[in-house]
């Protein structure tokens, strides 16, 4: 694609990712940063889509079409990196065959004489490279050497950095999510939403386990479910083991545009008992940006600092009697709801506007270009 004469005045930037759908994390950070206008201002910005439409599951699979794809985005990769150099952005991943994957982009593109800034979205990359045999953590940290930044989600995930990256290239750069508009639907009292792709880590199992009691304690709720299922044997689990509660728990699609729209903003609870640590749990921050009274766990609450009573209830461990009594107080007191709702609001208004992450966002990466 030509560059205008305006463009080729900025440094180039050259975005690297995956974009919505399938939706998940990293592909809705991807998509809110080429919509960036921050960004846009300060550099002339490229995309190079990473994306591999099949289902979740296919993304820590190494299968033909995986390599494939990846070799292809390399091929584009090699294809833009001429003169002037810029910056190549990326998320990168802490699955093996992915991780490998990244390390070629960041190797072409720095022998070209780019520079690579790096996002880390995820909390457990000290345990992924651990994992790694002695070969495998030395191509590692060469490949973090090559990197001009790493961005981190927040202060705890530095310590366990410690060894793979340089302290002095570290910096932490929190996300957002945008704010809503709203629709003519209405709350319901009874609705608890459960939002998110139905993984053992997201806390589906406990999730389900909570409902079922609080449908006996109040049977005038009702329990949603929206997400992906990854796990046909899972998926058979739990769907026998919520059976008994007919219609009252459902198993919806993966929703968005619309649709999602409706379920947060006619939900009354948010019932999220991540049971591993989220590096910014999107589903929180798209339920504070819409003043939903939020359950949750500490795990979910890793880097988003959520006081517990306050803007949200935030439990140690997901245990399903825990969280069923938190959902089951806040489904009797429309007062509690309210308030919780406002300091959810306030919270997201404060830390985790789009515009605050576009800012954040745009910032580090103009100062990569100094």
């Amino acid at each position: 694609m030509a560059r205008t004469s305006a463009e080729r005045r900025k440094p180039r930037l050259i975005v690297m990712g995956p974009v919505p759908p399938p939706i998940h994390g990293v592909a809705v950070s991807i998509q809110l940063a080429l919509e960036n206008d921050l960004l846009r201002e300060r550099f002339a910005v490229e995309h190079i889509d990473t994306t591999d439409r099949r289902p979740l599951s296919t993304m820590q699979r190494w299968d033909v079409r995986n390599v494939t794809l990846g070799l292809k985005n390399l091929g584009q990769l090699l294809g833009r990196l001429r003169s002037p150099a810029g910056i190549v952005y990326l998320p990168i991943s802490a699955y093996w065959g992915a991780f490998l994957r990244d390390s070629l982009f960041i190797h072409a593109a720095t022998l070209a004489g780019w520079k690579a800034a790096v996002h880390i979205g995820n909390t457990w990359f000290r345990e992924f490279y651990d994992d790694r045999g002695a070969l495998g953590r030395w191509w590692m940290r060469f490949t973090f050497r090559r990197i001009s930044t790493v961005a981190i989600r927040g202060e705890r995930v530095r310590p366990g950095l410690s060894g793979i990256v340089a302290a002095d290239r570290l910096r932490v750069v929190t996300i957002g999510t945008p704010d809503f508009d709203r629709l003519p639907v209405t709350r319901q009292a009874g609705r608890v939403l459960f939002l998110g792709n139905f993984l053992r880590g997201k806390g589906i199992v406990e999730a389900v386990e909570a409902a079922l009691i609080v449908l006996e304690r109040n049977p005038g709720a009702e329990v949603l479910f929206a997400g992906a299922w990854h796990d046909a044997s899972l998926e058979r689990e739990l769907r026998a083991r919520a059976a008994p509660a007919g219609e009252r728990i459902r198993f919806l699609p993966p929703v968005s545009g619309k649709e999602k729209e409706e379920l947060l903003q006619s939900a009354a609870v948010l019932m999220f008992p991540a049971r591993e640590n989220e590096g910014h749990s999107r589903v929180l921050m798209e339920a504070l940006c819409r003043g939903m009274p939020i359950v949750t766990t500490a795990q979910a609450n890793y880097n988003l600092g959520l006081t517990d009573g306050d803007d949200a209830f935030v439990l140690d461990a997901p245990d399903p009697a825990g969280v069923a009594e938190r959902v089951l107080r806040l489904l009797a007191d429309e007062t509690l709801r309210a308030r919780m709702g406002a300091a959810a609001r306030a919270r997201y208004e404060s830390e985790y506007t789009q515009q605050l992450a576009d800012q954040r966002l745009a910032d580090w990466l103009t100062g990569v270009t100094g």
